[in-house]
């Protein structure tokens, strides 16, 4: 066994633990002992802080590929990019952890190492090259039944009692026989009153489910457009017609809402001029049939500008010299009424559909992908916007938005009663991606107590209920509908009042380490080692 010595054997070990302890392979229970061997290379590698560095390095390379390879279909460049940019974000955290342990002691550093994950988890939600991917909350969002008390943390607190759980495990495996029996008492209650405390909500939220009434029928599309070929190779409107006759099959006099997934209208539309456009008019059309349906898609859409410099720095200029034109990733929200609701995606996916920094690094913008459409850096919202009427109102998250717990719950806070996700995860082909995709959405669903419903272009659609259950589902590469009746809730979860506490919290303390760091030598005498 000598092998289990070996510091970088102990990092790989870690790495393949996080990997298979995360959705898509459903074994998250590995979660709570994966980071053990990682902290016992760091014993291993006292004063060796390059080997360290090169474990930790390893370890979380190997986490980051094994679980986001898929990246590589639609990107290869922007998988390596975002491989490195993630492994070198979470090898800081451990190294600033080394740091601690060196000059502030090993009982503060092992308080500071989730206090400096969860600020690094919580910095990588907010700003342009976000990934929260891979933060560690995600990773149970295959076992909703133990983590329905998301909905006072968020995410956060899933990340918090994983690492918890893991530094107890390695400080008992690290004591005395007799400190070690001492510590399955407590390290019961820190892993079952989680659990139990979930289960209470979980019935507790049963019973609203129950009693909420007959609910609104909704229609979800799948419609299976290959995306590397008939999606944006085929006329827009023959796509639409395709859409709008299959809902025709399949909806009743019922139905409130038919979704359609990202980009469903390809466009682009004027913003200024939508009532002209083709697509719009195929939808009024199918509307004057079904006048008490609303139709939310997805939509790809452009603003212009008659100015004489670019207004924004995602404008791109024409060929006229005094206009500016601005694309968008869009929802749009369109009924029997005049007005068009319009929103577009704030989240966007860094060196898709944003260089991240253009304003400052204006020379990257030639490296952004095209993935059908237009390339180059997309307009975005600043803010919510939630789409719908007075009578039903409805946050819809465009693909990659879904993944931001924080941002998701703004949705509700601005009055969202439903949650919807509109998708294309074709470009991942079939891997574990839109199964990740999907177990993300069954995490929103908790921390916002909203019914949410999901149309992929391909991949999974699907309805998933205020506990995290998904009721109804269409499998890859499946053309088709769902037809279900939702509920349309107005009351507010603790996270959805007061925000990602949890992660704001650390980001605070984590600064306030990274300070003690610098003035270790006068705090050094004061702290217990």
């Amino acid at each position: 066994m000598k092998i289990l010595n070996n510091p970088f054997v102990l990092g790989l070990f870690s790495g393949l633990l996080l990997f298979l302890g995360w959705p898509s392979l459903s074994l998250p229970l590995l979660l709570f002992v994966a980071f053990v061997p990682l902290l016992f290379a760091e014993e291993k590698t006292q004063g060796r802080h390059t080997r360290f560095f090169f474990v930790v390095f390893s370890s979380m390379m190997l986490w980051n590929l094994l679980c986001t390879y898929w990246v590589w279909y639609a990107s290869p460049g922007g998988c390596i990019a975002m491989l490195l940019v993630n492994t070198m974000l979470m090898s800081f955290v451990w190294m600033s952890f080394r740091m601690t342990r060196r000059f502030l002691g090993k009982r503060v550093a092992l308080i500071a190492l989730p206090v400096f994950w969860l600020g690094f988890e919580y910095l990588h939600s907010h700003w342009q090259l976000a990934f929260p991917w891979l933060h560690l909350g995600h990773g149970l969002a295959y076992a909703t039944s133990l983590i329905q008390w998301y909905e006072f943390t968020g995410v956060s607190g899933g990340t918090l009692w994983i690492w918890v759980i893991n530094l107890f495990i390695f400080l008992a495996l690290n004591s005395s026989k007799r400190t070690l029996r001492r510590t399955w008492l407590p390290l019961g209650l820190l892993f079952l009153t989680p659990m139990k405390f979930s289960d209470f909500l979980l019935k507790k939220e049963r019973n609203k489910l129950a009693d909420s009434g007959p609910g609104v029928e909704v229609l979800v599309l799948q419609p299976n457009f290959d995306p590397y070929g008939e999606k944006f190779n085929t006329e827009s409107v023959d796509l639409l017609e395709k859409m709008l006759d299959s809902a025709e099959a399949a909806l009743t006099p019922d139905t409130r809402i038919l979704l359609l997934p990202e980009t469903a209208l390809v466009g682009p539309l004027d913003e200024d001029g939508m009532e002209s456009d083709e697509e719009i008019r195929l939808c009024r059309g199918f509307l004057q049939k079904h006048p008490q349906l609303a139709i939310v898609s997805g939509a790809f859409t452009r603003r212009l500008y008659h100015e004489s410099k670019a207004p924004t720095h995602t404008a791109r200029a024409t060929s006229s010299p005094e206009y500016w034109v601005d694309y968008f990733n869009a929802g749009i929200w369109l009924d029997t009424g005049k007005h068009i609701g319009i929103m577009h995606k704030n989240k966007l996916v860094p060196g898709v559909e944003r260089m991240p920094y253009k304003e400052y690094f204006a020379f990257l913008e030639q490296l952004t992908i095209d993935l059908g459409g237009t390339s180059g850096s997309l307009g975005y919202d600043d803010s919510i916007r939630v789409l719908g009427n007075p009578d039903l109102r409805v946050g819809l998250g465009i693909c990659y938005e879904s993944v931001f717990s924080d941002w998701c719950s703004g949705y509700t806070r601005a009055g969202a009663q439903l949650l919807a996700v509109a998708t294309n995860d074709g470009w991942w082909h079939n891997t574990s991606g839109h199964k990740q995709h999907l177990a993300y959405g069954t995490v929103r669903a908790i921390e916002n107590r909203r019914w949410l419903i999901r149309s992929a272009n391909t991949g999974i659609s699907a309805v998933v209920d205020p506990t995290g259950d998904i009721t109804a589902q269409l499998g890859w590469w499946k053309a088709g509908s769902l037809r279900a009746k939702v509920m349309l809730r107005k009351d507010e979860t603790f996270f959805v009042r007061y925000g990602d506490i949890v992660g704001m919290a650390a980001s605070i303390l984590s600064v306030v380490f990274l300070l003690a760091l610098l003035f270790h030598r006068q705090l050094r005498a004061y702290l217990p080692q």
